[in-house]
């Protein structure tokens, strides 16, 4: 059964003693709108899609709720086709377009409009293709771009005159007892979480500058070798002379 009170700006559908559909008294022109070709729109009277949602209050919005006390996973929002489903979201004021597909070949893909590329692509094997730098830091700035690096994170402090550069020999010691580099993350360190990458990048700059020091350290102790066997040389050299050039020597 249709029913309907014929109020200006009333309007209901039931079935039976359930009311399923209404426009109560006091909606805005064009609450909903059907049009003969079957789109929707709700906040206009021209929708350009088989749904139009428009709001000009800062309201637009599209809510899918599941309220049962059962937990578990199920699908809320389905998207298929014949081809490449495209997720698309715009920033008007910044003319820009984005869009979440998945290609033929199966990858997720995130792509800039306009660019005709991948900027970033995930495969069936989790295998991740990125077009562009990663840039990862402890705090990002809201609403930036950019983010404020903590700088006590960098290990730039191994060039400060205090620090403690672990002799060689103890090095050597440590690394056959643990099996990897000092502070350094080992195999069982990563257990099943994974690899903190931002942590490990980290521990590799902190090796690769104890390196350097380590090299300008072998490097001075060298050049001071060389310039002690070049002492040697040249005093073996005068003594060689002086022998040649004694009385009696044929």
């Amino acid at each position: 059964m249709i029913a309907s009170n014929h109020t200006p700006r009333i309007a209901s559908f039931a079935v039976g003693i359930l009311l399923v559909f209404a426009i109560p008294a006091g909606a805005e022109d064009f609450a909903m709108r059907v049009d003969p070709n079957g789109d929707v729109g709700i906040g206009t009277d021209t929708p350009a899609a088989p749904l139009h949602v428009k709001r000009s209050d800062g309201t637009a919005q599209v809510l899918v709720e599941e309220v049962t006390i059962e937990g578990g996973a199920r699908i809320l929002v389905e998207m298929t086709n014949q081809g490449e489903p495209q997720f698309r979201m715009t920033n008007r004021a910044a003319g820009v377009t984005w869009f979440f597909t998945t290609s033929y070949a199966g990858h997720f893909k995130l792509s800039k409009a306009g660019t005709g590329a991948e900027e970033l692509a995930v495969d069936g094997d989790g295998n991740l293709l990125l077009r562009g730098n990663v840039t990862a830091c402890a705090t990002a700035l809201a609403g930036a771009d950019t983010c404020d690096p903590d700088d006590s994170l960098f290990p730039d402090y191994v060039f400060e005159p205090d620090y403690e550069l672990r002799p060689l020999a103890e090095l050597e010691e440590f690394i056959n007892k643990e099996k990897h580099l000092p502070n350094v993350m080992s195999a069982a360190d990563t257990g099943s979480g994974g690899i903190n990458m931002t942590r490990l990048q980290l521990q590799m700059l902190e090796k690769v500058e104890e390196l350097t020091l380590y090299t300008i350290a072998q490097e001075k102790e060298l050049s001071s070798k060389d310039a002690q066997i070049a002492e040697i040389e040249e005093r073996l050299a005068s003594l060689e002379a002086l022998l040649l050039t004694r009385p009696g020597r044929n």
